[in-house]
């Protein structure tokens, strides 16, 4: 009984998943607004997959913190390159913006490139480190 109730929440997780790329794929096709893609990616990581930190910072004429929840971000003198520019695939790593080292604010980060450059960074992490067990970033990095 355990194990097909078990079964029926891994199914209904993969729903909800599939539901979710399916819902950010068509607003990406509808040519809906990067405010409106990124409040249905900030869902998606923070409802859907319980991620409870989350810094993305983009690069256009210069780097800029597109969205962030679950960390107080001080930017303003926040060197993105410097920090994160050794980083060519995802990696786990220990950062802590409120010393501008790597501490434990977040665990994985995420390059993403176009044409070899880099053009973003994705951090995740988890609110609640002192709770045992794999944190929802790492469950969720596939």
């Amino acid at each position: 009984m355990v194990k097909r109730s078990n079964n029926e929440l891994i199914l209904r997780l993969k729903d909800i998943k599939l539901k979710r790329l399916l819902e950010i794929t068509l607003a990406i096709n509808e040519n809906k607004t990067v405010d409106h893609l990124l409040s249905l990616y900030r869902d998606i990581l923070k409802i859907d997959l319980n991620i409870g930190k989350l810094a993305l910072f983009t690069k256009e004429d210069q780097w800029s913190c597109a969205l962030s929840y679950g960390i107080d971000l001080e930017t303003n003198h926040f060197d993105v390159e410097k920090s994160f520019g050794g980083f060519k695939e995802i990696t786990m790593v220990d950062y802590d913006f409120a010393s501008g080292r790597f501490g434990n604010s977040f665990e994985i980060v995420v390059p993403v490139f176009q044409n070899n450059n880099s053009i973003a960074y994705v951090l995740l992490g988890d609110v609640n480190e002192e709770l045992k067990g794999i944190s929802a970033a790492v469950k969720h990095l596939p």
